[in-house]
C-alpha cells in the first residue's frame, strides 16, 4: 500500500534555509516519488534525484504589436521621399506656368498673382477655385492640375486606410518591449516571481524593475484576464505559452490570431519526475519512463493535451475604428494653425491699435504747432 498527498506548492527555499511544499516533504524524508513532473533547479537536487525528464514548459510574454499608427506618423508614410519631392516640384511647375500665362495671355484675368499659388493649393486639397477662368490655355492648366490632384489625394487615401489596419515591426526584442507604450502583466505563479527576481539578463531586469516591479500585486493576474486585456489594447502578458495558445485558440478571431509575437525573458528548466534520495525503485522508474519516450507515447500524449501555436490562417484585417491616436498627428496640424492664426490676429489688432495712436498722437502735435 501506499499514502498518496496532494500539494498546490512545489517547493522553493526559504531564508532560512528550509523548503516548503513538495521540496519541503522530500527534505524531512516524508516521501518517496513524485508523481508529477518538477523544475530541475539546482538548489533541489542535493535533496531529491531526478530520473526522468518529462515535458518542457516555455513561458514568454506574449503581445500583439502595436497598430502602425501608435508608433509612427502614417501621414507622412503613404509616399515615398522621392515621391513627395516629385509633389513639390509639381507644384512649382503649375505655379510657374500659371504665373507666365497670367503674363503674357492676351486675355485679362480677374486674379492676381497670389491667386495662383491659391489655385494649386486648393487643388492639392481638392477644393475649388473661386475665380472664372475663360481662355483656353488657363482651362487647360487648371484641369490637368485637378486631375493629377485627385490621382494624388486618392492614392494617398487608399494608402492611409492599408496603414490603418497594419501592424508595426516595432517589437523586436525584450529592450524594444521595455520601451513601448505597452503595459506587462505576468501570470500568477510562484515561478515567474521567483525567476524574474533570481534572472542576471540585464535587459530582463530593467523590463521586470520598469514595468512589473512598479505595479506590485496588480501585475499578476490569471490567464483569461491577461489574454483579454492583450487581445483589446495595448498590452503585454506573460503567460506558460501552452496555456496562452488555448486562450487564443477559444477567444481570439482569426485576425487576431494573425499579429500575435511572443519573447522569452528567461529560459525555464525541464522538468522531470523527482524522488527521494536512495530510492530504491529509482532506476525501474527510470527505465520505464524512458521507454515510454522511446516509443513516442510521451510525443503522442503531449500533442493530445498540450495546445500548440495557432496557425494564421487568414491575414486579411478586420474593421478597425478611428480614434484619438490614429489622429493625433492631424488634431496637431490644426492645433498648429489655429495657434498661428491667433498669433496672427494678435499682430494684426497691435498693429492697428499702434497706427491709431500714431495718428491721434501725430495729430495733437500739430494742433501744438
Amino acid at each position: 500500500s501506499y499514502n498518496t498527498y496532494q500539494t498546490v506548492n512545489y517547493g522553493w527555499r526559504q531564508p532560512n534555509g528550509s523548503f516548503d511544499g513538495l521540496m519541503g516533504r522530500f527534505q524531512r524524508y516524508e516521501l518517496d516519488f513524485g508523481q508529477l513532473a518538477i523544475f530541475m533547479r539546482l538548489d533541489r537536487i542535493a535533496l531529491c534525484d531526478f530520473v526522468a525528464e518529462t515535458y518542457r514548459v516555455r513561458a514568454g510574454i506574449m503581445f500583439r504589436q502595436p497598430p502602425l499608427s501608435a508608433v509612427a506618423n502614417i501621414f507622412s508614410m503613404p509616399f515615398q521621399i522621392d515621391v513627395w519631392i516629385s509633389i513639390i516640384v509639381l507644384v512649382v511647375i503649375t505655379i510657374v506656368v500659371m504665373l507666365l500665362e497670367m503674363l503674357f495671355s492676351p486675355h485679362t484675368h480677374k486674379m492676381s498673382y497670389m491667386d495662383s499659388l491659391n489655385f494649386v493649393w486648393g487643388a492639392m486639397c481638392q477644393q475649388g477655385f473661386y475665380v472664372d477662368v475663360r481662355n483656353r490655355s488657363g482651362r487647360i492648366i487648371v484641369f490637368t492640375t485637378f486631375v493629377a490632384a485627385l490621382f494624388l489625394f486618392t492614392s494617398f487615401s487608399a494608402n492611409i486606410v492599408a496603414l490603418l489596419q497594419s501592424p508595426s515591426d516595432a517589437i523586436q526584442t525584450l529592450g524594444d518591449l521595455g520601451q513601448s507604450p505597452l503595459e506587462i502583466g505576468v501570470q500568477d505563479t510562484q515561478y515567474n516571481k521567483i525567476y524574474f527576481t533570481e534572472s542576471t539578463d540585464p535587459v530582463t531586469k530593467s523590463l521586470y524593475h520598469k514595468k512589473i516591479a512598479t505595479k506590485g500585486d496588480n501585475a499578476y493576474m490569471r490567464p483569461a484576464l491577461g489574454m483579454e486585456k492583450m487581445r483589446t489594447g495595448l498590452f503585454a502578458y506573460q503567460v506558460e505559452l501552452q496555456a496562452g495558445y488555448q486562450v487564443v485558440s477559444d477567444t481570439f478571431s482569426e485576425p487576431e490570431k494573425c499579429g500575435l509575437m511572443e519573447l522569452e525573458p528567461f529560459q525555464l528548466p525541464m522538468m522531470a519526475i523527482p524522488t527521494r534520495k536512495n530510492f530504491p525503485y529509482k532506476e525501474l522508474f527510470r527505465r520505464q519512463l524512458r521507454w515510454q519516450r522511446e516509443v513516442s507515447l510521451v510525443n503522442r500524449e503531449e500533442r493530445k493535451w498540450i495546445p500548440q501555436k495557432p496557425k494564421c490562417e487568414s491575414g486579411v484585417g478586420g474593421f478597425v475604428s478611428i480614434g484619438l491616436t490614429e489622429c493625433r498627428y492631424a488634431f496637431r496640424i490644426f492645433g498648429y494653425g489655429t495657434a498661428l492664426s491667433f498669433a496672427v490676429f494678435i499682430c494684426e489688432l497691435i498693429r492697428s491699435h499702434i497706427k491709431g495712436i500714431y495718428k491721434i498722437f501725430k495729430g495733437s502735435r500739430r494742433v501744438q504747432y
